[in-house]
């Protein structure tokens, strides 16, 4: 994911990753971020870092395309030899095919840290894949392995995946030791104490998305399920849809929405800025759905329930592994879209059961905050390394 910096001099990222940046600053004298520059406003890249004289950014210039593979990869050689000897722990966010040359371009730290935060091994599960982008996919996986095992050769690397589904598979591909550590974006003060919106109304129902509009998301059986669920003249279901628009197969949203006429059910909202106004969307929605084919640890389900919000999201690892059905979560087949219907409807119809999905939900969240998540980092790191340069 690549980064911006504005004519002012401010760095910007992506929410995820600039949260997690400024929440390992209080525990190190410098943060270095090297990092692709975009150098144009990008839609996504909308979260504006703290200035500090602890965070500085290098460029590796822009992200480029695939044609101009090698030529990248020369500079980002160049730029990280010239750096090499200022950098004291490495902590590389993967899967990214890049993380191996990264490392040794580094000088192979001793310290490296290795913070997973996906499975790669889901592109069976893209809908839109053709057979040659699985079988070039499969090999990027394999060479992708080959270089974090290389790296994990290395007796000082700390291994970390942000799932116990992760830990497993990691840990089994890796050969290595993985710890568990919960990735979060939510602060302790995002959360609220107790939601003033309760339950469902009998007449109309807003229903929320938030992530990127793709297939791979379940967009098209959500949209399907507000076409069902509205088939029903007695109430109505209000679709709100916030984040970028991915790949989609060649179709358009208004296609997709067009295709099952439920135009004057769906509001698209492009993307928000993590903070105050997506919250909103959150407490004013009876509920979050996230109907997603496959997921790592998906932030915006820790979004919903910090806002009081109860979800509805696919039984698929990286989420049955951490939440319980009819407990902190309504779990729903994937790729169904009468699974959606009827869990909208289940909850509809049962305020017990919406009650305890909120007072649970914000349970769930209190232990898996930014803060818990970056206490955990330092305290691995200083037990791996005895403390060195860990404030």
């Amino acid at each position: 994911m690549p980064w911006r910096r504005s004519e002012k001099g401010y760095l910007y990222a992506n929410p995820v990753m600039g949260i997690f940046v400024e929440s390992l600053l209080p525990y190190f004298n410098t943060i270095i971020v090297f990092g692709f520059e975009c150098r144009m406003k990008n839609e996504i890249i909308n979260y504006q870092l703290q200035n500090s004289d602890k965070l500085v950014f290098k460029s590796l210039g822009p992200e480029g395309h695939f044609w101009d593979y090698f030529s990248r990869l020369n500079r980002i050689k160049k730029i990280l030899y010239c750096n090499r000897d200022i950098v004291d722990i490495l902590l590389l966010r993967v899967p990214t095919h890049r993380a191996h040359s990264v490392w040794k371009f580094s000088g192979k730290p001793t310290k490296t840290a290795l913070l997973i935060i996906g499975n790669q091994y889901f592109t069976s599960a893209y809908s839109s894949y053709g057979s040659w982008k699985h079988f070039f996919c499969h090999i990027r996986s394999k060479l992708h392995d080959r270089g974090l095992r290389k790296i994990c050769t290395n007796p000082g690397t700390l291994v970390m995946a942000n799932s116990p589904e992760l830990v497993a598979i990691w840990g089994r591909e890796l050969r290595a030791d993985t710890e568990l550590v919960h990735t979060s974006s939510i602060s302790n003060d995002d959360i609220i104490d107790k939601r003033s919106k309760e339950g469902f109304t009998n007449t109309n129902c807003n229903l929320l998305f938030v992530g990127r509009i793709c297939n791979d998301k379940g967009i098209r059986e959500l949209l399907e399920a507000v076409r069902l669920l509205n088939n029903n003249p007695q109430a109505k279901y209000l679709l709100d849809i916030v984040g970028p628009v991915g790949d989609l197969g060649g179709h358009t949203l208004n296609d997709l929405i067009s295709k099952n006429r439920i135009s004057n059910f769906v509001r698209f909202h492009g993307v928000l800025p993590f903070g105050p106004e997506l919250f909103n969307f959150y407490r004013n929605s009876e509920v979050y759905i996230l109907p997603s084919y496959h997921e790592g640890m998906p932030h915006a389900i820790l979004e919903a329930m910090s806002q009081g919000t109860p979800v509805i999201a696919s039984a698929i690892d990286g989420i049955k592994d951490i939440f319980t059905h009819e407990e902190d979560i309504i779990f729903i087949a994937p790729r169904n879209a009468e699974s959606i219907k009827n869990a909208v409807l289940n909850l509809q119809s049962n305020p017990a059961l919406v009650k305890r999905l909120l007072e649970k939900g914000l349970e769930k969240v209190r232990k898996f905050t930014r803060e818990k998540q970056t206490e955990l980092i330092v305290d691995l790191m200083r037990k791996k390394w005895q403390g060195s340069l860990i404030k």
